[in-house]
């Protein structure tokens, strides 16, 4: 992902009361690292999808490439 369109997805994400960062890493499940490429989203604290409202879930792709949201 360009470094512009990091950016852009932060100035996108940013109305989420909970994240605070954004950038391009390796995707990582439960502490294993996957090889893929993905957007990272860095949040303040991780909560189950039950207890976040819609709006706040962060989607599985943007623009086609994996997330991966990071305590």
């Amino acid at each position: 992902m360009e470094r512009k369109r990091i950016f852009e997805l932060f100035q996108e994400l940013r109305g989420i009361e909970n994240v605070v960062g954004v950038g391009n890493g390796i995707k990582q499940v439960r502490g294993e690292n996957t090889g893929k490429q993905a957007a990272v989203i860095l949040v303040k604290k991780k909560y189950a999808k039950d207890n976040l409202r819609r709006s706040a879930i962060i989607p599985k792709r943007i623009d086609g490439m994996l997330t991966d949201v990071v305590e």
